[in-house]
């Protein structure tokens, strides 16, 4: 049994929106209360963005009948590329989690217009997030005196009691066929740092629909939003932790980019080892050019590129797109940098669930988890297809018990302890709050 933080997950595959958003809320509540606790004080709800997000009229839908249940409680959400919960990878779904503690708090900021200003739109967010984050002046200064007067500074100093939960935004319809219009989530990560700083951690993934590429939505508090994200600033009087993993390995095999071009926001190499750049990729991946066009994301998925950090950690960045003669990038890549082939097998990508777990249950030691976030890029469910359960199995035997809530994203956002935070691709992505008080 919980004593400082509940949680409870719900679901449902109703044909019906109203009915699916209402049912997994509902459930939820009931998981919650079998926890302990009756008064909900956040939620999230996530959406098969193919199945409930088709048009303005079917969101609303879903949001209305999840809005029903959860009435004063605030609430966020979005559309996916599939959707995780205790129940498994599920697609076509509507998954929730409903949170109570009187110490783990919650404000929320929506930017907006991120297509024109997505820097200025992460800046919002994020101010808006923490002003809204409504402290008590009893309890939370009581806790901060309690560590302080507990610990000594070098421990203390590691006792941050922030964190940002980031819902980004996927691609959409373009002007230019076959390319969709992409939004610039390194550009709305670097708002939200210039705001509130590299920290605390920023974890999350960037909003979907099924790989439709049409339209996808984000909510909050019964409304449906546009053209924007949402910025979730958690104040977290228990000890919480993050924890980032890809399972790739570099391949050694390392190549120049020489010209880069930015097309409707995605990255283009034109030129890469100085030869055109699908011939070069498609040499490095050991394969031919001829399949790289046909279906990149089968060849990427298991041959993706690494950008090396100053700690010497690769980033994992995907070939995603051929756009006339362009090897096409979601996620920034700059001229005159060397990009290193990545290899992993089946096993190691689907490990990447416990890798990243385990980093995240060793940085709180022992102490008994509440609740997880999880995010995981949707490229993995969409290769894989209905393999990909196998990587929410091996998460379950790091969280038996514990509820935990994510989705299949575009884009994951996330970092490990002394790295720094940034924008990820074929990534796992977790933060786990833990059940004891950070005293």
């Amino acid at each position: 049994m919980a004593k400082n933080v509940f949680a409870g997950i719900g679901i449902s595959k109703a044909a019906d929106s109203f009915k699916a958003g209402k049912e997994s809320v509902e459930m939820a509540m009931e998981e919650m209360k079998k926890h302990g606790s009756d008064k909900a004080t956040f939620g999230l709800v996530f959406c098969s963005g193919g199945k409930y997000g088709k048009d303005d009229r079917t969101i609303q839908k879903l949001v209305d009948g999840a809005h029903s249940v959860f009435g004063d409680t605030p609430w966020v959400g979005c559309t996916t590329g599939g959707e995780i919960s205790p129940y498994g990878s599920t697609m076509n779904s509507v998954v929730a989690m409903v949170i109570s503690s009187e110490y783990v708090r919650f404000g929320v900021g929506v930017g907006k217009n991120i297509s024109k200003t997505p820097k200025a739109a992460g800046k919002k967010a994020t101010k808006e997030a923490f002003n809204a984050l409504e402290l008590d002046v009893h309890v939370d200064a009581y806790l901060q005196y309690m560590r302080t007067k507990k610990h000594k500074p070098v421990e203390t100093i590691k006792m941050v009691p922030y964190a940002i939960l980031l819902l980004g935004k996927g691609p959409e319809k373009g002007m230019i066929p076959k390319l969709p219009k992409m939004y610039d989530l390194e550009e709305i990560f670097q708002g939200i740092v210039e705001e509130a700083g590299y920290q605390i951690p920023i974890i999350g993934g960037g909003s979907f629909d099924d790989w439709l590429m049409k339209r996808n939505y984000h909510f909050k508090n019964g409304e449906v939003l546009k053209d924007a994200i949402i910025v979730v600033a958690i104040m977290c009087n228990t000890y919480f932790s993050s924890g980032l993993a890809h399972g790739y390995k570099p391949s050694g095999k390392i190549a120049l980019v020489n010209n880069v071009k930015k097309l409707g926001g995605v990255y283009c190499i034109s030129k890469l080892n100085n030869e055109d750049p699908i011939k070069a990729y498609a040499k490095m991946a050991e394969t031919s050019a001829e399949k790289v066009k046909k279906d990149i994301l089968a060849v990427s998925s298991q041959n993706p590129v690494g950008l090396v950090d100053p700690f010497g950690e690769p980033w994992v960045r995907l070939p995603g797109g051929v756009v006339m003669g362009n090897l096409c990038f979601a996620t920034k890549i700059k001229e005159n940098t060397t990009i290193q082939l990545m290899k992993g097998t089946e096993e190691e990508i689907f490990g990447a669930y416990a890798e990243a777990a385990k980093k995240a249950l060793k940085q709180i030691e022992k102490k008994k988890p509440a609740l997880v976030f999880v995010f995981s890029c949707s490229c993995r469910n969409k290769v894989f297809k209905r393999k990909i359960g196998k990587e929410i199995e091996i998460f379950k035997k790091y969280f038996p018990k514990t509820p935990f809530i994510g989705f299949y994203s575009f884009g994951e956002f996330g970092g490990t302890l002394g790295y720094r935070m940034g924008v990820h691709n074929q990534t796992v992505t977790v933060l786990v709050v833990s059940d004891e008080l950070m005293v």
